[in-house]
């Protein structure tokens, strides 16, 4: 799951649910579904981690 920042992302990853966060790179809001994937991850819990999403990249990298 890819969203913006207000994701409890420790919540998630309690049930193994690999989650990330997107800084975005237009405004100071994530506000649409092309926001998603333009913006970069800007942090991601183990689960996400552990399928290979890392800092920096954005979402339209992610083949999960």
């Amino acid at each position: 799951m890819v969203g913006c920042g207000a994701f409890d992302m420790a919540a998630l990853d309690k049930f193994g649910y690999p989650a990330a966060r997107v800084k975005p790179i237009r405004g100071a809001f994530v506000d649409t579904i092309e926001d998603r994937f333009v913006g970069d991850i800007k942090d991601a819990n183990a689960a996400a981690a552990e399928l290979g999403v890392a800092i920096g990249m954005t979402a339209k990298k992610l083949s999960i």
